[in-house]
């Protein structure tokens, strides 16, 4: 399929591309299930706009919210922790990058 499409001038990444994109950072970072679902309800928000598909600008904040999900998943696992204490003052990945 298509990665993008011009719109008024404009490109945005097409929603199967997405999909594709976002299978890809799950399976390379390896992450579990509780981390799946967050992402997911991430990307049915962005499919439930519509079918244009995503702006730059509104792409590069989809993966940096799947991001930081993968990053708390992984934080949660190296700690030990389930996944919703990555937000807890206990030093992990997460709070390491604060101030950066």
């Amino acid at each position: 399929s298509k990665t993008c499409r011009e719109v008024s001038g404009r490109s945005y990444i097409d929603l199967e591309k997405l999909h594709e994109i976002t299978q890809l950072l799950l399976e390379r970072f390896n992450v579990k299930s509780s981390c799946t679902e967050r992402v997911a309800d991430v990307y049915s928000a962005v499919c439930g706009r519509g079918d244009t598909g995503l702006s730059q600008l509104e792409f590069r904040g989809y993966i940096a919210a799947v991001l930081t999900q993968v990053l708390q998943d992984l934080d949660a696992r190296m700690g030990g922790r389930s996944p919703e204490a990555e937000n807890s003052e206990s030093g992990g990945i997460v709070e390491s990058f604060q101030g950066c």
